[in-house]
């Protein structure tokens, strides 16, 4: 999968009747003045005269407590099982109106537009209803990388793009974009909405009355942007085999990794950080349950391709061995 295929679905096209259960996670959800709790200056009086309703009540402890749309859309679910006349959705409850034209955030050292994963993908969700009533878990497939836009400018994208594994799909849709003249100052900054939604859906949702968990399984990245999303050494460093713990050996102006009975890297001593000097920190990523190990494919162009059939200034991995 690559940053440069396919284009987002067109959310403006796409009918929203079905999903009653179903908007994109907020880390932050804030209601309307007209939810809003009384002011701290009102009467007792004005209280009495005006009592809040269920609906202003649990508006308010929604932003309060900071509750997410999915999870308020839950609640709303189950509530309104027991006859209680409720909105069907987390926006109506809450009196947000949903805006295209204020979405973008100051952040990471450029300008950030998060599309959402569920409302990208709600086209896929409608064209595969029929696999979705045999199937209880997706799998999200995401691709990471950096895209120049002129050769005559520092100018450039960080989309990050989703295809769901087990269903039927033409293209990736995009779930995040970040505009800047150089990659994203902040990985946290970044992903953050991102990995906000990752974490809500895993614990589940409900679209069309089916009931649904997303997983995080795998993200394709070239080995720059792998070591940058993972906060590791580069692929050129003394410590930056992804898959094996050992020492690099440089060897004619290239670093190598020669031996092939070294302890093996797996998720759970990556997150332990066992090789101290292989990270530069602790990545987003591990709020998720992806494998931080198995869930980041081996890099073909740069493992492979350059060095044995680019041009000699780029044979940096030729004897990289994993």
């Amino acid at each position: 999968m690559h940053s440069n295929t396919g284009s987002p679905v067109d959310d403006d096209n796409v009918s929203m009747d079905g999903l009653s259960h179903i908007e994109e996670p907020e880390c932050v959800t804030m209601a309307s003045d007209s939810h809003s709790s009384e002011s701290d200056t009102d009467s007792d009086t004005d209280s009495e005269l005006h009592p809040s309703s269920l609906n202003d009540d649990l508006a308010t402890w929604a932003t309060e407590h900071k509750i997410t749309h999915v999870a308020l859309n839950s609640l709303l679910s189950i509530l309104r099982k027991q006859d209680l006349n409720l909105p069907k959705d987390a926006r109506t409850l809450l009196g947000t109106v949903r805006s295209t034209t204020n979405e973008v955030q100051n952040k990471a050292g450029g300008q950030y537009y998060h599309f959402g994963l569920l409302e990208s993908i709600l086209g896929v969700l409608y064209t595969n209803i029929d696999i979705l009533r045999n199937t209880d878990n997706l799998m999200l497939q995401v691709n990471i990388d950096g895209l120049p836009l002129y050769k005559s400018s520092a100018t450039q994208f960080w989309p990050i793009l989703g295809i769901v594994q087990n269903l039927v799909q033409e293209e990736p849709v995009a779930i995040g974009l970040f505009c800047g003249v150089s990659k994203p100052s902040s990985l946290d900054e970044y992903l953050e909405d991102f990995v906000c939604e990752i974490k809500e859906l895993s614990r589940g949702f409900e679209f069309e009355g089916i009931k649904l968990k997303l997983q995080l399984t795998s993200v394709v990245c070239d080995a720059p942007a792998c070591a940058f999303v993972k906060k590791v050494k580069g692929h050129a460093g003394y410590h930056g085999c992804e898959k094996c713990i050992q020492d690099g050996v440089h060897l004619e102006n290239r670093m190598t990794f020669p031996r092939n009975d070294m302890p093996v890297r797996n998720n759970d001593n990556f997150r332990n950080k066992t090789d101290p000097d292989h990270h530069h920190g602790t990545s987003p990523l591990e709020e998720t349950s992806l494998d931080m190990v198995s869930g980041f494919p081996l890099d073909y162009m740069h493992l492979v391709c350059l060095g044995v059939m680019g041009s000699e200034g780029n044979r940096s991995m030729e004897g990289h061995r994993v």
